[in-house]
């Protein structure tokens, strides 16, 4: 059995038992963080907290899900040569990009959030990691150090970058990126 041009529009609370011979579409209306910008978009003050708060996807990005992507540690290419020196660029809370360094925010909202946010000391991203300088760069360790990283409680995003010397090939040096949360908080009595 097949219905065709056939809608039925139900409450939240509702079920409906199908039988399994029958053929349906279920069509979900809206997704809530666009539903949602709708609705603070109708306000500068909600609009400017929105565009604070969240990030939705360009609208032309569509997710291909026929391609497939093989998994690498991009590290491999660098196993087993010495790390000569471990740099670190801390990005700004708000308005920056980790594609992107060179971005810088643009909007007072963003420039006075950063100003008030507190950032995270260099001592203890460095304790995090899993190698030093002079050590043997691992593969293995390089990754794990970044998921370490990324998966603190303060840091948004972290990204490892190995870049060979071209001095000497058997040396490489360490750029460790990280993105902090953005901690503001404030009490009222």
């Amino acid at each position: 059995m097949v219905l065709k041009g056939v809608t039925l529009r139900f409450d939240r609370d509702t079920t409906l038992i199908l039988p399994d011979t029958l053929f349906y579409k279920v069509k979900v209306k809206g997704n809530f963080y666009n539903q949602l910008k709708d609705r603070w978009y109708q306000r500068k003050l909600t609009k400017a907290l929105f565009d604070l708060l969240f990030s939705l996807p360009s609208e032309d990005f569509v997710l291909d899900t026929t391609k497939l992507v093989k998994s690498d540690n991009p590290f491999l290419k660098y196993q087993g040569q010495t790390i000569a020196s471990i740099s670190m660029v801390k990005l700004q809370a708000l308005g920056t990009s980790m594609d992107d360094i060179a971005k810088k925010p643009k909007s007072v909202v963003q420039k006075l959030g950063n100003t008030l946010n507190f950032n995270t000391r260099e001592r203890v991203i460095l304790n995090n990691l899993l190698f030093e300088t002079g050590d043997a760069a691992n593969a293995a360790l390089l990754a794990d150090s970044e998921r370490i990283i990324r998966e603190l409680p303060f840091i948004k995003d972290a990204r490892v970058m190995v870049k060979p010397r071209e001095d000497d090939p058997g040396l490489v040096d360490v750029e460790i990126i990280t993105r902090d949360v953005v901690a503001l908080s404030a009490g009222f009595e």
